[in-house]
């Protein structure tokens, strides 16, 4: 990752839910961001799979990261997200990509995959820019 990046790290380094959870940015460019996670148990549901909220919350901080790498700050309008398939164990990424950037909305679609790069959801976030980012 950039230098130009970094407080983009920062920001998401301060996140308490990717704290907690240890959600990381595994690389960020302009047109790309990938969060991954290590499963814990603390990450399942009673199901014994990851949780779907943590799916959600993958997308959208992999979606909001990349939202803001014009510098600006941008708030999350609306996000849907479908689930294919669930893991127990491992590393799973969000994986987010640019299909529209304008002057006050941008959509991101977001694939979530398991470490054999198996599609497990897939989904669009829609942000709203709020203005220029507080440095």
């Amino acid at each position: 990752m950039t230098d130009k990046y970094q407080d983009l790290k920062k920001l998401n380094d301060r996140d308490n839910i990717a704290g907690h959870y240890g959600m990381e940015i595994e690389s960020l460019c302009e047109t790309r961001c990938v969060i991954s996670m290590k499963i814990r148990d603390d990450c399942l549901n009673y199901h014994g799979t990851l949780h779907g909220a943590l799916y959600y919350a993958m997308a959208d901080m992999s979606s909001g990261v990349l939202a803001h790498v014009d510098g600006r700050s941008h708030v999350t309008l609306s996000g849907e997200l479908n689930f294919m398939k669930t893991v127990s164990e491992g590393t799973v990424r969000a994986v987010s990509e640019f299909e529209h950037s304008g002057r006050k909305t941008s959509v991101l679609s977001v694939h979530i995959y398991d470490d054999n790069d198996t599609l497990l959801a897939s989904g669009n976030y829609t942000f709203y820019c709020v203005g220029e980012k507080k440095r």
